[in-house]
């Protein structure tokens, strides 16, 4: 049989390795990533510039966008780095900060499998697994992202219902709710969970705070895409009734899009169940050798981000390597420890059960980073190199004057100089073009090609490997 729970020192020591390593790992090829500028997007714009904008008292504008982000996302979570932000306002601090995101959630993973198991052997097994998880790495590996928050405030969430410190479980939904506009969705069926269990074990007190949590979850995003949202941006919430997403239900308000949805099952059908959505959900669950399905319960809090997920056409949606499974791994990974406390239950040999399940999923884990990872962690191991030429890139943009109007490579957003107008593509008031032909995709996001500069009466001021930068005549 298991031996009873003991605080032991040595398992502290190991489960600090565990996380440091982590954090370590993700913060260096993170940072790597972004100045070797192989990030093809503008999320670390966006969010680097809202927090500057924020600190100076501006709300959360950024000029990518064209207005403040919370009519894109409502995810004010990231006025809590705001005091961190002022004392080194970089894109580099947000990026710590992801990966520190990431390595943190692995404490309340290891805490709720040791409530669990009632032995540190099988938790600390289980935070291995967890920070070998592909899915998880592909949150952190996505810069920069609103969900990498959301992963340790739902696990402290659940640690602290099976502690019954409802107190702090309320804090830590309220919390993540601020992180993205949809997660109130999710404490909603958090909050059905609780009530059917409060229904189940006759305890009325968890039956009201989980119809409560319900009401003030569901209430929360309607009111986010509803109202907060449209209000910021001053026009509907765009992922709704964008082509990309959900344009087939004709929905532009949350409550229209539940609505045809239900009206439309066969769409809806049609759009969840193919062949790449269906692979996405056995690569969830695939790590963890499928034992999520042995203790389905907890996967019930999955089903609004699940769904979001898989009825929408983009399908960046629909994959790992990036943030959108954000939500689905913190309960996919108590399932599995549900499931395998489960199969020790029915086994005569308990402890040579769970050494075999552990076995399993690791090997099943190590081989999905191996094989599907979008990280530097696959095979074959693509670790970004900051190379000369990138210093010289980051140099040369430096020395754009701050407040001028600036067009630039999605790439290289992220690291012009603060105060200046940015927009990833050319805009007629631009004072500067900042491309480099050499990249991959310049053309396809930039649209613009030196001949096109010369003739909008650009001169070119700087060509430095590669490296051009037009200044308007």
């Amino acid at each position: 049989m298991i031996n009873k729970f003991k605080t032991n020192k040595s398992n502290s020591w190991k489960l600090t390795l565990i996380v440091l390593s982590y954090f370590l790992v993700f913060c260096a090829l993170d940072l790597l990533r972004f100045f070797s500028f192989t990030q093809m997007s503008n999320d670390v714009a966006v969010f680097d510039q809202a927090m500057w904008y924020f600190i100076h008292g501006k709300g959360f504008y950024d000029s990518i966008e064209g207005y403040n982000h919370l009519g894109v996302h409502f995810s004010p979570i990231f006025g809590f780095l705001a005091p961190i932000y002022a004392l080194f306002p970089s894109p580099v601090t947000l990026i710590i900060c992801q990966a520190a995101a990431g390595a943190v959630s692995i404490i309340p993973l290891f805490l709720i499998a040791r409530k669990i198991f009632k032995d540190e052997k099988p938790a600390l097994f289980f935070a291995l697994l967890f920070s070998l998880n592909h899915v998880l790495q592909g949150v952190t590996w996505d810069l920069i992202n609103e969900l990498a928050y959301v992963i340790p405030l739902l696990l402290f969430a659940y640690y602290f219902f099976l502690e019954e410190k409802y107190i702090l479980m309320w804090s830590m939904l309220i919390l993540g709710m601020m992180c993205k506009e949809e997660i109130g969705l999710t404490v909603g069926f958090f909050g059905l969970y609780l009530a059917f269990l409060g229904y189940k074990e006759s305890k009325k007190s968890l039956l009201l705070q989980g119809f409560s949590l319900f009401i003030l979850g569901m209430g929360w995003s309607f009111l986010c895409v509803d109202v907060l949202i449209p209000f910021f941006r001053n026009a509907p919430y765009q992922y709704l009734s964008s082509q990309d997403r959900y344009s087939m239900f004709g929905a532009n308000t949350l409550q229209s899009l539940l609505i045809g949805i239900l009206s439309h099952p066969i769409i809806a059908i049609q759009t969840a169940f193919t062949r790449p959505k269906i692979f996405y959900c056995l690569e969830l669950l695939a790590p963890l050798a499928f034992l999520s399905l042995m203790a389905p319960g907890p996967l019930f809090m999955t089903i609004p981000s699940l769904s979001a997920n898989l009825l929408s056409k983009t399908s960046m949606m629909s994959m790992t390597g990036n943030r959108y499974p954000a939500v689905l791994i913190p309960f996919i990974f108590i399932s599995a420890m549900y499931g395998t406390k489960k199969m020790m239950t029915r086994s005569k040999t308990p402890e040579k059960t769970l050494n075999k399940i552990l076995k399993t999923q690791l090997t099943f884990t190590i081989l999905c980073t191996l094989l599907f990872s979008s990280t530097p962690l696959r095979i074959p191991f693509k670790i970004p190199w900051i190379t000369q030429k990138d210093r010289t890139i980051r140099k040369l943009i430096s020395k754009i004057p701050p407040g001028s109007i600036v067009s630039a490579q999605p790439n290289f957003t992220g690291l012009i100089p603060h105060g200046c107008f940015v927009k990833p593509f050319y805009q007629k008031n631009a004072q500067y073009l900042v491309m480099d032909p050499n990249f991959k995709q310049w053309y396809q996001d930039f649209k613009v090609t030196p001949k096109i500069a010369y003739q909008k009466k650009f001169i070119l001021k700087i060509s430095r490997d590669g490296l051009m930068i037009f200044v308007r005549n």
